[in-house]
């Protein structure tokens, strides 16, 4: 499990720094921005919906993939809101 548990983190933040900077490509933010709204987006929504999809079509009646897909998120979550402010100071940021 922890292959799979690292394969899904490094996708998960692959594929949301890259949608970050592809949302806010004709934008006037600066790369800073741009970095700090890509780690801080809204994460885990789409994906904990999408697996509730296969437990409503009778394919996963033990509700496997959707507590896969929720135990994945609350980790990206957790991992991500504890590092956050760190990156704002990182960066120079503020309010």
């Amino acid at each position: 499990m922890g292959i799979w548990l690292c394969l899904i983190f490094c996708c998960n933040i692959y594929c949301q720094i890259f949608s970050g900077f592809i949302c806010t490509f004709f934008t006037k933010l600066s790369l800073k921005e741009k970095i700090f709204l890509s780690w801080s987006g809204i994460r885990g929504a789409v994906q904990i919906v999408l697996a509730t999809y296969p437990a409503d079509a009778g394919i996963d009646n033990q509700h496997k993939i959707f507590n896969i897909v929720f135990f994945a998120v609350t980790l990206f979550v957790l991992f991500q809101g504890t590092t956050i402010g760190k990156l704002a100071d990182i960066l120079k940021l503020r309010v």
